[in-house]
């Protein structure tokens, strides 16, 4: 979630991130009806001393869902908001990586880069310099979720399995337990719940139609800018090597 956060209000660029894995997430209300449930289930069981039960609460055996489908599905419904919120810096765009040299030379030019001539900026008007100590603990994130986030992990729910087949209708019904759902109806709802409950406050759509176009624009101008300027620097190297072998 923190980097979803962190590329929705435009300040994370790029990640170490393996989008082909299956990531295990489950969602938060489900969780909690499962936890709830299994104050029951333990009391109604007979509990073995010598080998503990595990209790593994995972969507990798029952719904899975891949991290690429995750990513497109939540930018999607973003992009189709009207409303926008205020903390948003800069259009959201960020790039996917799972090789460490390449992701190494992106947060150089998409990171780095754009943080000193932002604390430029803030030095210029005698404020605290703040972007070099964002990018800094966003190195320090993506280090420490490398391992996680470039492997797939297998866990067996078994045990939970059998605690949902135990309850009843009336009480899988009202503390819904199980993995069969739709993870669009999860999608749909996720990107507004990220405003209203981690950023804390409303969407504005005034926000949206009169200060937030003329962003979405320059990032446009700025992003092909790049990309001629990538495609010249390609294409003059190309014919310099070419005219050097013949």
């Amino acid at each position: 979630m923190g980097v979803g956060l962190a590329a929705g209000i435009g300040l994370m660029r790029v990640s170490l991130i393996d989008t082909t894995i299956v990531i295990d997430i489950v969602p938060g209300d489900r969780t909690i009806n499962a936890m709830t449930a299994l104050a029951w289930y333990h009391s109604t069981q007979q509990p073995n001393k010598d080998r503990p039960t595990v209790f593994n609460y995972v969507s990798y055996n029952d719904n899975r869902v891949r991290l690429i489908d995750f990513i497109k599905k939540n930018r999607r419904y973003a992009i189709l908001a009207e409303e926008s919120s205020q903390c948003r810096m800069w259009p959201p765009s960020i790039y996917f990586v799972s090789n460490t040299f390449l992701y190494r030379i992106l947060f150089l030019v998409l990171h780095l880069t754009p943080a000193i001539m932002f604390s430029l900026v803030e030095r210029w008007y005698n404020r605290k310099p703040q972007i070099m100590k964002f990018y800094r603990k966003i190195k320090f994130f993506n280090k420490t979720i490398e391992h996680f986030a470039t492997n797939e992990w297998h866990f067996t729910n078994n045990n939970t399995r059998a605690m949902v087949n135990e309850m009843s209708k009336a009480d899988r019904k009202r503390f819904d337990a199980s993995l069969d759902f739709r993870w669009e109806s999860m999608f749909v709802h996720l990107y507004r719940a990220t405003v209203l409950y981690f950023l804390n406050e409303r969407f504005t759509k005034e926000y949206h139609q009169k200060k937030f176009i003329y962003k979405e624009r320059l990032n446009f101008c700025i992003s092909w800018i790049i990309y001629v300027s990538a495609a010249y620097w390609f294409l003059t190297l190309l014919a310099n090597l070419i005219n050097t072998l013949v």
